[in-house]
């Protein structure tokens, strides 16, 4: 019996030590799985406990690997203006994103770099309109292409 309980001890230890290194380098936003693990850990904490700014770089650096998705903007997470690291999408502001949404979505896709939070703050407006997530950035961005809307709202 002591040698079943201290396989599970080191069962159980190791899983744990894989599951967390799993997500290197996007250690902050490690979830463990009971939790639904890195990629649904936003549906739990947001804010401070998963994003610091730490996916900016890599969201700059999908920006120059795909050219094509024009026009782009961005509503992250950040303290600062983006663009100083990189990022080369337009800064929007949360309380006209419906409206400028309704604006240029009817015209054109548009491409939105939205910070997980940001992704459930606005899912409402959002709804409104045909959008997906077309990739993800990091553990705590998503790109998200959006296009004419569904319907007036």
């Amino acid at each position: 019996m002591r040698h079943f309980i201290r396989s599970l001890i080191v069962t159980a230890a190791l899983a744990t030590l894989a599951s967390a290194l799993s997500v290197y380098p996007h250690e902050l936003a490690y979830f463990n799985e009971l939790a639904g693990g890195p990629r649904n850990g936003h549906l739990h904490l947001l804010h401070s406990n998963l994003d610091w700014g730490q996916d900016l770089l890599r969201a700059a650096e999908w920006e120059r690997q795909h050219p094509m998705a024009t026009p782009s903007y961005h509503l992250l997470m950040c303290l600062y203006d983006a663009r100083m690291i990189g990022v080369q999408s337009s800064n929007l502001l949360t309380p006209y994103l419906c409206e400028f949404l309704l604006e240029k979505a009817s015209k054109q896709e548009i491409f939105l770099l939205l910070s997980k939070q940001m992704m459930l703050e606005q899912s409402e407006c959002l709804s409104r309109f045909d959008s997906r997530v077309i990739d993800t950035i990091g553990m705590s961005i998503v790109v998200i292409s959006i296009r004419a809307q569904q319907s007036h709202g």
